[in-house]
């Protein structure tokens, strides 16, 4: 009764699950690199989107300027 019995399991059966477990962590990091690179560029993108769209008003508001000043030079 006090036998144990163990069971034998092949060598590629242990390669494989090896393997699969090493191809599941690169992904993982793979999957964690891509998210953090993702972040980073959607910051980047804000940012550029803020800084045109500050440029943009600068400049509208530039020219608007520059009219109103024409028109009280034509007046």
């Amino acid at each position: 009764m006090g036998e144990e019995v163990k069971a034998v399991i092949p060598e590629s059966l242990l390669k494989r699950r090896k393997r699969n477990e090493e191809w599941e962590l690169a992904k993982k990091q793979e999957l964690e690199a891509a998210k953090k690179k993702k972040v980073e560029n959607r910051k980047l993108i804000y940012t550029r989107a803020k800084q045109y769209a500050k440029e943009y008003e600068a400049q509208n508001g530039s020219l608007k300027l520059q009219k109103r000043r024409e028109l009280r030079i034509a007046s």
